[in-house]
């Protein structure tokens, strides 16, 4: 997010270029639940101002969203991609390993099982 003091602006255009789309989830003002919330980043007078809208209530598990645009795309434009990356489902996250020797059996032992069924295998 653009850090420091930003002017707030009450009005966007949808044709208006965007320096940056983020969409956050925060607790409520009232303590009420988590919300998300959606900041769009536009230049007025040569200097950012910020536009600021309540989407509702979060979706549980939901994470948030963060779209630069360095004026290449209008506000309309990052609302939609938003709005796309907000409906396509997140890719499943990948186990860590603790070291490098592990994470490498591991796949090659995955490799194996995929080319030759399951069951015990000697590297050579």
């Amino acid at each position: 997010m653009t850090t420091g003091i930003v002017p707030v602006t009450l009005f966007i255009s949808m044709d208006e270029f965007a320096y940056e789309l983020w969409e956050i989830i925060k607790m409520a003002p009232d303590g009420t639940g988590n919300r998300r919330y959606r900041y769009i980043t536009v230049i007025r007078n040569d200097a950012p101002a910020q536009y600021s809208t309540d989407l509702g209530l979060a979706v549980k598990g939901e994470e948030g969203i963060a779209i630069p645009s360095m004026l290449e795309h209008t506000v309309g434009e990052l609302i939609d991609i938003a709005d796309e990356l907000r409906n396509v489902a997140p890719a499943p996250k990948r186990p860590t390993k603790q070291n490098l020797v592990d994470g490498y059996f591991d796949i090659m032992e995955q490799q194996n099982r995929a080319r030759h069924g399951a069951g015990p295998h000697i590297y050579s």
